[in-house]
């Protein structure tokens, strides 16, 4: 979304899960998205299609982070 409101880009997840969390790769290449089916959703951003989805937790996730310098994501939930 720019900062007058327009939409810029839509990713679109799988039918019927909501995101609770998602953060953007260092680099821009990648959204991750924590959804409310315990899953990690990593969505390519030049395409914005989901290119991996990973079970990370049995409880309720709630959010994601990046690591700044390395390809490392911390998920933690409830």
């Amino acid at each position: 979304m720019t900062l007058n409101g327009e939409l810029t880009r839509t990713f679109e997840g799988p039918a019927g899960v909501d995101f609770v969390h998602c953060a953007v790769s260092p680099r821009g290449e990648w959204l991750h998205c924590a959804g409310e089916d315990q899953q990690l959703h990593s969505f390519d951003a030049s395409t914005g299609k989901v290119a991996h989805t990973i079970n990370v937790s049995d409880k309720d996730l709630v959010g994601a982070a990046l690591h700044p310098y390395r390809n490392i994501v911390a998920t933690w939930g409830l």
